[in-house]
Protein backbone atom coordinates (compact mmCIF):
# COMPACT_ATOMS: atom_id res chain seq x y z
CA UNK A 1 0.00 0.00 0.00
CA UNK A 2 1.31 3.43 -0.96
CA UNK A 3 0.37 5.79 1.85
CA UNK A 4 1.29 9.43 2.12
CA UNK A 5 2.31 10.13 5.74
CA UNK A 6 -0.14 12.37 7.63
CA UNK A 7 0.89 16.02 8.18
CA UNK A 8 1.92 15.18 11.75
CA UNK A 9 1.99 12.39 14.32
CA UNK A 10 0.18 12.83 17.66
CA UNK A 11 0.18 10.88 20.90
CA UNK A 12 -3.32 9.65 20.06
CA UNK A 13 -1.95 8.19 16.83
CA UNK A 14 0.84 6.48 18.75
CA UNK A 15 -1.76 5.02 21.11
CA UNK A 16 -3.49 3.47 18.12
CA UNK A 17 -0.19 2.29 16.62
CA UNK A 18 0.86 0.69 19.90
CA UNK A 19 -2.21 -1.49 19.57
CA UNK A 20 -1.23 -2.39 16.00
CA UNK A 21 -0.27 -0.71 12.69
CA UNK A 22 -3.69 -1.69 11.32
CA UNK A 23 -5.37 0.27 14.13
CA UNK A 24 -3.20 3.30 13.35
CA UNK A 25 -4.21 3.13 9.69
CA UNK A 26 -7.87 2.92 10.68
CA UNK A 27 -7.42 5.85 13.08
CA UNK A 28 -6.05 8.23 10.43
CA UNK A 29 -8.34 7.18 7.58
CA UNK A 30 -11.73 6.79 9.26
CA UNK A 31 -13.79 9.79 10.30
CA UNK A 32 -14.76 9.57 13.97
CA UNK A 33 -18.21 10.71 15.09
CA UNK A 34 -18.28 13.05 18.07
CA UNK A 35 -19.85 11.38 21.11
CA UNK A 36 -21.67 13.30 23.88
CA UNK A 37 -18.66 12.68 26.17
CA UNK A 38 -16.29 14.13 23.55
CA UNK A 39 -18.54 17.17 23.11
CA UNK A 40 -18.67 17.72 26.87
CA UNK A 41 -14.88 17.50 27.06
CA UNK A 42 -14.48 20.04 24.27
CA UNK A 43 -16.90 22.45 25.93
CA UNK A 44 -15.13 22.06 29.29
CA UNK A 45 -11.73 22.71 27.71
CA UNK A 46 -12.89 25.86 25.98
CA UNK A 47 -14.59 27.24 29.10
CA UNK A 48 -11.49 26.49 31.18
CA UNK A 49 -8.89 27.77 28.75
CA UNK A 50 -10.48 30.24 26.33
CA UNK A 51 -13.93 31.24 27.61
CA UNK A 52 -13.86 34.42 25.52
CA UNK A 53 -14.04 32.25 22.38
CA UNK A 54 -17.04 30.21 23.48
CA UNK A 55 -19.73 32.12 21.56
CA UNK A 56 -17.62 31.96 18.39
CA UNK A 57 -17.81 28.16 18.40
CA UNK A 58 -20.97 26.95 20.13
CA UNK A 59 -24.71 27.55 19.83
CA UNK A 60 -26.66 26.81 23.01
CA UNK A 61 -30.11 25.26 22.81
CA UNK A 62 -32.20 25.19 25.98
CA UNK A 63 -34.68 22.27 25.73
CA UNK A 64 -36.83 23.92 28.41
CA UNK A 65 -37.74 26.63 25.87
CA UNK A 66 -39.34 24.17 23.44
CA UNK A 67 -42.93 25.02 22.40
CA UNK A 68 -44.39 22.06 24.31
CA UNK A 69 -42.29 21.80 27.50
CA UNK A 70 -44.54 19.07 28.89
CA UNK A 71 -43.77 16.83 25.90
CA UNK A 72 -40.58 15.25 24.53
CA UNK A 73 -39.11 15.85 21.07
CA UNK A 74 -41.17 13.18 19.35
CA UNK A 75 -43.98 15.68 18.88
CA UNK A 76 -44.15 17.70 15.67
CA UNK A 77 -43.88 21.18 17.21
CA UNK A 78 -40.91 20.36 19.42
CA UNK A 79 -39.17 18.47 16.63
CA UNK A 80 -39.62 21.38 14.21
CA UNK A 81 -38.41 23.86 16.83
CA UNK A 82 -35.23 21.85 17.42
CA UNK A 83 -34.61 21.56 13.68
CA UNK A 84 -35.00 25.33 13.34
CA UNK A 85 -32.45 25.89 16.10
CA UNK A 86 -30.02 23.55 14.35
CA UNK A 87 -30.51 25.40 11.08
CA UNK A 88 -29.76 28.70 12.80
CA UNK A 89 -26.58 27.23 14.30
CA UNK A 90 -25.49 25.80 10.93
CA UNK A 91 -26.03 29.19 9.27
CA UNK A 92 -23.56 30.66 11.75
CA UNK A 93 -21.16 27.69 11.44
CA UNK A 94 -21.61 26.91 15.13
CA UNK A 95 -21.75 23.58 16.96
CA UNK A 96 -25.00 22.85 18.79
CA UNK A 97 -24.73 22.29 22.55
CA UNK A 98 -27.58 21.34 24.84
CA UNK A 99 -27.84 23.73 27.82
CA UNK A 100 -27.54 20.76 30.18
CA UNK A 101 -24.08 20.04 28.77
CA UNK A 102 -23.13 23.69 29.20
CA UNK A 103 -24.30 23.67 32.83
CA UNK A 104 -22.27 20.52 33.53
CA UNK A 105 -19.20 22.07 31.91
CA UNK A 106 -19.56 25.21 34.02
CA UNK A 107 -19.71 23.10 37.18
CA UNK A 108 -16.58 21.19 36.13
CA UNK A 109 -14.62 24.37 35.46
CA UNK A 110 -15.79 25.99 38.69
CA UNK A 111 -14.63 22.93 40.64
CA UNK A 112 -11.28 23.05 38.86
CA UNK A 113 -10.71 26.72 39.65
CA UNK A 114 -11.76 26.31 43.28
CA UNK A 115 -9.53 23.32 43.97
CA UNK A 116 -6.71 24.44 46.32
CA UNK A 117 -4.05 22.35 44.55
CA UNK A 118 -5.14 22.51 40.91
CA UNK A 119 -5.70 26.27 41.02
CA UNK A 120 -1.96 26.80 41.54
CA UNK A 121 -1.20 25.51 38.04
CA UNK A 122 -3.75 27.27 35.85
CA UNK A 123 -1.70 30.29 34.81
CA UNK A 124 0.27 30.28 31.56
CA UNK A 125 -0.13 30.23 27.80
CA UNK A 126 -3.33 28.41 26.86
CA UNK A 127 -3.56 25.70 24.18
CA UNK A 128 -0.01 26.28 22.99
CA UNK A 129 0.76 24.28 19.85
CA UNK A 130 4.17 22.69 19.55
CA UNK A 131 5.65 20.96 16.48
CA UNK A 132 8.99 19.22 16.06
CA UNK A 133 10.84 16.56 14.08
CA UNK A 134 12.18 13.32 15.52
CA UNK A 135 13.12 9.87 14.16
CA UNK A 136 12.31 11.06 10.66
CA UNK A 137 8.70 12.04 11.45
CA UNK A 138 6.93 15.33 12.16
CA UNK A 139 5.14 15.49 15.53
CA UNK A 140 2.57 17.87 16.96
CA UNK A 141 1.05 18.41 20.38
CA UNK A 142 -1.16 20.98 22.12
CA UNK A 143 -0.26 21.85 25.70
CA UNK A 144 -3.36 23.01 27.56
CA UNK A 145 -1.29 25.28 29.82
CA UNK A 146 2.37 26.10 29.29
CA UNK A 147 4.30 28.16 31.85
CA UNK A 148 8.06 28.68 32.36
CA UNK A 149 8.10 26.13 35.22
CA UNK A 150 5.45 23.61 34.20
CA UNK A 151 3.15 22.10 31.57
CA UNK A 152 -0.44 21.17 32.44
CA UNK A 153 -2.91 18.96 30.60
CA UNK A 154 -6.57 18.90 31.67
CA UNK A 155 -8.56 15.68 31.52
CA UNK A 156 -12.32 15.77 32.03
CA UNK A 157 -13.26 12.24 33.05
CA UNK A 158 -15.92 10.15 34.76
CA UNK A 159 -13.46 9.09 37.49
CA UNK A 160 -10.75 11.34 38.94
CA UNK A 161 -9.98 9.05 41.87
CA UNK A 162 -6.15 9.14 42.08
CA UNK A 163 -5.65 5.37 41.83
CA UNK A 164 -8.16 4.97 39.01
CA UNK A 165 -6.77 7.92 37.09
CA UNK A 166 -3.20 6.68 37.41
CA UNK A 167 -4.29 3.44 35.75
CA UNK A 168 -5.91 5.55 33.04
CA UNK A 169 -2.67 7.50 32.59
CA UNK A 170 -0.78 4.27 32.03
CA UNK A 171 -3.39 2.78 29.69
CA UNK A 172 -3.74 5.94 27.61
CA UNK A 173 -0.01 6.64 27.41
CA UNK A 174 -0.10 9.99 29.23
CA UNK A 175 3.46 9.38 30.44
CA UNK A 176 4.40 9.26 26.76
CA UNK A 177 2.47 12.47 26.11
CA UNK A 178 4.42 14.23 28.86
CA UNK A 179 7.68 13.02 27.34
CA UNK A 180 6.62 14.25 23.93
CA UNK A 181 5.86 17.71 25.30
CA UNK A 182 9.31 18.06 26.84
CA UNK A 183 11.12 16.58 23.84
CA UNK A 184 9.14 18.88 21.56
CA UNK A 185 10.12 21.94 23.57
CA UNK A 186 13.75 20.95 23.03
CA UNK A 187 13.29 20.42 19.29
CA UNK A 188 13.50 16.64 19.57
CA UNK A 189 16.78 16.79 21.50
CA UNK A 190 15.61 15.88 24.99
CA UNK A 191 18.52 14.34 26.88
CA UNK A 192 16.87 13.54 30.21
CA UNK A 193 17.75 16.77 32.02
CA UNK A 194 14.67 18.24 33.75
CA UNK A 195 13.58 21.67 32.61
CA UNK A 196 9.85 21.67 33.42
CA UNK A 197 7.38 19.84 35.62
CA UNK A 198 4.50 18.02 33.90
CA UNK A 199 1.05 17.82 35.50
CA UNK A 200 -2.18 16.09 34.50
CA UNK A 201 -5.27 17.43 36.25
CA UNK A 202 -8.34 15.17 36.29
CA UNK A 203 -11.81 16.69 36.72
CA UNK A 204 -14.91 14.57 37.14
CA UNK A 205 -17.89 15.35 34.91
CA UNK A 206 -20.55 14.44 37.48
CA UNK A 207 -21.28 15.68 41.02
CA UNK A 208 -19.40 16.43 43.18
CA UNK A 209 -16.97 17.17 40.30
CA UNK A 210 -13.92 15.83 42.12
CA UNK A 211 -10.45 17.00 41.12
CA UNK A 212 -7.07 15.27 41.43
CA UNK A 213 -3.61 16.51 40.42
CA UNK A 214 -0.89 14.18 39.12
CA UNK A 215 2.75 15.10 38.50
CA UNK A 216 4.83 12.84 36.27
CA UNK A 217 8.01 11.52 37.83
CA UNK A 218 11.03 12.23 35.66
CA UNK A 219 11.90 8.56 35.30
CA UNK A 220 8.41 8.03 33.93
CA UNK A 221 8.88 10.94 31.52
CA UNK A 222 12.13 9.46 30.25
CA UNK A 223 10.33 6.16 29.70
CA UNK A 224 7.73 8.11 27.74
CA UNK A 225 10.35 9.77 25.55
CA UNK A 226 12.02 6.44 24.82
CA UNK A 227 8.71 4.76 24.03
CA UNK A 228 7.42 7.46 21.69
CA UNK A 229 10.70 7.45 19.76
CA UNK A 230 10.64 3.66 19.49
CA UNK A 231 7.03 3.65 18.30
CA UNK A 232 7.88 6.45 15.88
CA UNK A 233 10.71 4.41 14.37
CA UNK A 234 8.41 1.41 13.93
CA UNK A 235 5.66 3.57 12.44
CA UNK A 236 8.11 5.11 9.98
CA UNK A 237 9.19 1.62 8.89
CA UNK A 238 5.56 0.57 8.36
CA UNK A 239 4.83 3.68 6.30
CA UNK A 240 7.96 3.15 4.21
CA UNK A 241 7.07 -0.49 3.57
CA UNK A 242 3.37 0.24 3.04
CA UNK A 243 2.65 -2.66 5.36
CA UNK A 244 0.18 -2.35 8.26
CA UNK A 245 -0.38 -5.74 9.94
CA UNK A 246 -2.71 -6.27 12.86
CA UNK A 247 -1.82 -7.99 16.14
CA UNK A 248 0.82 -10.18 14.52
CA UNK A 249 3.04 -7.08 14.50
CA UNK A 250 3.27 -7.19 18.29
CA UNK A 251 4.50 -10.77 18.34
CA UNK A 252 7.13 -9.91 15.71
CA UNK A 253 8.31 -6.82 17.61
Amino acid sequence: MNLKPPPYISNSQLNAFKRSPAHWLHYITEKRAQTPAMLLGSVCHLLALQPESFEKKYFIIDPNKRPKPDMNFNGKENKEWWAKMEEEAAAKSLTVVDKDILDTAKNCVESLRNDPVASKYLEGEKEAVIEWDSVGLHFKGIRDISAPEYIVDLKFTNNADPFAFQRYMRNEGLYRQGGMYLDGEMGGNFTGDPHKRVFFIAIETAPPYGVSVHELDYEVIIDGVNEYRRLGEQLKDCISAGHFPSYSFRSIN
